[in-house]
């Protein structure tokens, strides 16, 4: 894979943990009665408050270890 292919990945990969983390936001804006009711009505497992965080923190640990993540991707020069 060319290194600007890694690079525009790495980029992609930082604005979805940057919009994870606006959606979080704006989830906990939400009024707590609307969050508790949209939590019964899925329940915790897949509550969109759980899958927000778990997609934060997914996003996170990708972006601090992404130099591990592609190691074993070949890179070529552009």
């Amino acid at each position: 894979m060319k290194k600007s292919k890694f690079l525009q990945a790495f980029n992609q990969l930082s604005q979805i943990e940057t919009l994870l983390n606006q959606a979080e936001d704006l989830y906990h804006e939400l009024p707590e009665e609307i969050q508790e009711t949209m939590l019964r009505y899925h329940g915790v497992e897949s509550a969109l408050d759980h899958c927000l965080q778990c997609g934060t923190m997914a996003a996170k640990e990708l972006v601090r270890d992404w130099h591990t993540l592609v190691s074993e991707i070949p890179c070529e020069v552009d």
